[in-house]
């Protein structure tokens, strides 16, 4: 079932409050921000924004929604606002790097490497931007070692630098309520207007353009596991 039937509708009802868009209900409102969070569109602090919202709502509470559709609706939602976007760039062919396209699994030696962890950045950079960012240096600074309930962690701090390939939006900046860092990536409008703010800030987006660059302060945690280490996440 298809609760919004269009690109143009999702990208008003679900990004752009201030424009006073609702969902149908709000257990359809609830899981699909759930679902979206989930997938990585939303910043903790946008999914907590939609969540005060829906509760805030004037429509019906619903039943539950069958979270197969909704994790379908939420793929195709930004699937499609994406490729809007691109449709209206003079370059619309995503760059790819097949070399990297694998994130590495595992890292030897008593802790991780600075290399290993560059291998890593540079696979999760093409890999979540679909090739529109790429890596650029990652130089560590200093570096942990812990045990927590028997597994060995590493946590490994550093200057982090990537650049955008094209004009791009990246919607994995941290923020305040979400220090998780992300590489996702939206094609940027034609066409810089007020709705496009609004999409912005709902969606934690930061226009970059091609040949810019983000150098960033960074932790990047890596569990041990019987093959060796391997990434656990990365953080502000």
């Amino acid at each position: 079932m298809r609760y919004i039937p269009s690109i143009g509708a999702a990208l008003t009802a679900i990004v752009l409050s201030s424009c006073g868009a609702t969902y149908p209900t709000k257990a359809y409102g609830r899981a699909f921000v759930a679902e979206a969070y989930k997938q990585g569109f939303y910043s903790r602090s946008t999914y907590d924004w939609e969540m005060d919202r829906i509760a805030r709502m004037n429509i019906p509470e619903g039943g539950s929604a069958n979270k197969v559709s909704i994790r379908n609706e939420v793929r195709n939602t930004f699937s499609g606002l994406a490729q809007s976007t691109i449709s209206g760039s003079t370059e619309s062919v995503r760059p790819q790097n097949s070399a990297n396209s694998e994130a590495p699994t595992h890292g030897t030696g008593e802790v991780p490497s600075e290399s290993f962890a560059r291998q890593v950045f540079a696979s999760k950079i093409t890999g979540q931007s679909g090739g529109e960012l790429r890596f650029v240096s990652f130089h560590k600074s200093d570096g942990m070692s812990s045990t927590v309930f028997g597994t060995q962690r590493y946590t490994m701090e550093g200057q982090l630098t990537f650049a955008a390939v094209v004009d791009t939006n990246w919607t994995g900046a941290p923020n305040v309520a979400d220090e998780t860092v992300r590489f996702g990536t939206t094609r940027a409008s034609p066409e810089r207007n007020s709705i496009d703010g609004a999409r912005m800030f709902a969606m934690n987006e930061t226009y970059l353009r091609a040949g810019s660059s983000r150098t960033l302060a960074v932790k990047i945690h890596f569990i041990r596991s019987e093959r060796g280490w391997k990434l656990s996440g990365i953080t502000r």
